[in-house]
């Protein structure tokens, strides 16, 4: 039938209209054949289903590779992947349903439509989480912890037991509505509610009321359903991986094929003309393609995460879908309107580009039709020039890099602004007025100044909440740990020069001994918590084992060698004749002992990954 299919499309030419152009878009699926197949060698892919799709049905699907390379198994348009987040769009349109049938509201607190949710908001009396923030992951919420990944242990836990067990992640760390951050924690509470207002399991729900009357058979939610010859292997780097079952299983556990996510992305585009799913209309399809919650949409901005579909940039182009990523795969389904064509895309890799296999589809889709224009506008916007730090970390854990990373300077001239990371190429971003920008070379604006909040004057930029700040707080931190460990550097390159004078006898009393010892284990103790970091998969994160218990003692280790390293200094720097020596270590034990503080700063001291 494919191959049948894939003759006809090319004696047709592969001509497929857009609504929105004089000149019809070619489509050549033999060329796309044959670009994929290179690009899945490339990147050692083992296997692939592609789909491309109008608004009316699928035009083409294909299968690549193999779904067990070890077995030699192949890929059909049957075979299922894991198809990770892409599961939160068919959560949406449940939700969507749900408050259409007028169950809830969007605006509703959820603490109040379940008041047994770990919720911790020190904004709850003014601005409550609520079921909107889950939608757009702008309630402020932490993405899920280590150990609230793989449920390997509790196979009948409810996901409101699912979501409590992580109360960590629960904590809102911002004034819920004024940015966007991904958490998966969000989309296991809206499962709940799900259950909680249906009166039926969240998979049982979603496959009666969404999948079935889309007329999608070939996907499923409940894995314990799929017989295991029908499910694709996953792989990261070749390798084959283990199936694990997730906790948060309303945030990714959908196992689907690629021409599943094309029948929803097709009914999608076509804006549920066919009137087939209940309670859900065009104009709920037009909300969930809308952000509504951010300050950032508050002032205009189209695009960006709403409501379980968001927005993303393909070859300059703006695409409505989703991602989404889980051990040994990938996936990604998109559509753009004004091509009034979508693809949907799936690997049983993780460790592959997905980007380059997406550019490579969508350069093909659009190959004949002209970029969106944009009328560029002056400047007139005030106290813009500055640095700027990102503040809206996806996970909290990772703050304490952010902080000293994820900064760049924004600078201003006529029409354009000019984004300078200090690390990284910059960008160039032109005004379109109203406070909002697109990048140079697209037609859609993916930048909004929000102005002055209570932490100081903000920008949204393509998702990323930037706070103003000073030239003094944006270079520092960074200057400072690049300094310090260029000073570990050297303390590791000085040891074996003073373990040779002591050998030689140079060393004669035992304070120029630990003058030097002490610091040299301080460094060493830092070397063995960044080896077992590098040597850490995501799945053993979560469990007691060498590499976590080093961090965990390395981390103190660290800290309590800093205090003791300067302790020691104090005592015995006026004994040191050796010039170089004093000073050096000076400068050692004192970076030392500031790289601890921050660390301290950030919950890095003590850091015991299985607890968190």
């Amino acid at each position: 039938m494919k191959n049948k299919i894939l003759t006809a499309m090319t004696l047709l030419g592969g001509i497929v209209s857009s609504a929105l152009f004089a000149n019809p878009v070619p489509l050549d699926f033999n060329q796309l054949t044959t670009q994929l197949e290179t690009k899945f060698a490339d990147l050692n892919v083992p296997g692939a289903q592609v789909a491309v799709f109008d608004d009316k049905n699928i035009l083409w699907q294909n299968h690549f590779g193999f779904a067990d390379s070890a077995k030699q198994t192949p890929v059909s348009d049957n075979t299922l992947f894991r198809a990770g987040s892409t599961t939160k769009t068919f959560v949406g349109l449940a939700i969507m349903q749900l408050v259409n049938q007028g169950k809830f509201t969007l605006q509703d607190d959820v603490l109040q439509l379940e008041p047994r949710l770990l919720i911790n908001n020190a904004w709850q009396n003014t601005d409550p989480v609520r079921v909107i923030h889950l939608l757009e992951h702008s309630a402020g919420l932490d993405d899920m912890h280590f150990r609230n990944f793989y449920n390997v242990s509790e196979p009948d836990i409810t996901i409101l037991d699912a979501v409590n067990r992580d109360a960590a992640s629960l904590r809102v760390r911002w004034q819920p509505g004024s940015r966007h951050a991904y958490s998966n924690p969000g989309y296991g509470i809206l499962g709940h509610l799900i259950e909680l207002y249906s009166g039926q399991s969240f998979e049982h729900y979603i496959t009666e009321h969404v999948l079935l009357p889309l007329g999608i058979t070939q996907c499923h939610l409940n894995s314990s359903n799929i017989p295991e010859a029908d499910l694709s292997a996953g792989f990261v780097d070749g390798e084959a991986v283990a199936f694990r079952q997730i906790y948060l299983r309303s945030a990714g556990n959908l196992h689907c094929t690629a021409a599943g996510l094309a029948q929803l992305g097709s009914w999608l585009l076509s804006r549920g003309q066919t009137d087939s799913v209940p309670y859900v209309n065009p104009q709920t399809i037009q909300q969930m393609e809308q952000p509504e919650s951010t300050l950032a949409a508050k002032q205009g901005l189209a695009y960006g995460y709403a409501k379980a579909i968001y927005h993303a940039t393909r070859n300059g182009r703006e695409w409505l879908g989703h991602n989404g990523g889980i051990d040994g795969f990938l996936t990604s389904y998109a559509y753009n309107r004004d091509l009034n064509l979508g693809y949907a895309v799936m690997i049983n890799s993780s460790s592959a580009s997905m980007r380059q296999i997406v550019d490579t589809i969508t350069q093909l889709l659009a190959q004949n039709a002209p970029l969106p224009d944009a009328t560029l506008l002056p400047i007139d916007l005030e106290n813009l020039d500055g640095y700027y730090r990102v503040s809206n970390e996806r996970n909290q854990i990772f703050a304490g890099i952010s902080f000293s990373t994820a900064v760049a300077k924004l600078t201003t001239s006529g029409s354009t602004l000019v984004v300078a990371p200090l690390l990284g190429d910059a960008s160039e971003y032109v005004y379109l007025g109203q406070g909002q920008f697109a990048k140079a070379g697209e037609g859609f604006a993916k930048v909004s100044v929000i102005g002055n909040t209570v932490e100081g004057f903000a920008i949204d930029l393509d998702g990323d909440y930037l706070i103003k700040t000073s030239f003094l707080s944006a270079w520092l931190p960074l200057i400072m740990l690049g300094f310090i460990f260029s000073v570990f550097l050297l303390t590791l390159c000085y040891a074996p020069v003073w373990c040779i004078n002591a050998l030689r006898g140079k060393l004669t009393s035992r304070q120029q001994l630990w003058l030097r010892l002490m610091p040299l284990l301080t460094v060493l103790c830092l070397v063995a918590v960044i080896s077992a970091l590098f040597n850490l998969s995501l799945f053993e994160t979560a469990y007691i084992n060498w590499q976590t218990l080093t961090i965990y003692i390395g981390s103190l280790a660290f800290a309590i060698s800093s205090a003791i390293a300067l302790w020691l200094v104090m005592r015995a720097l006026k004994t040191e004749s050796s010039c170089f020596a004093r000073y050096f270590t000076v400068v050692s034990v004192i970076s030392a002992n500031f790289l601890a503080v921050y660390c301290y700063h950030f919950d890095y001291l003590g850091l015991a990954l299985w607890q968190w």
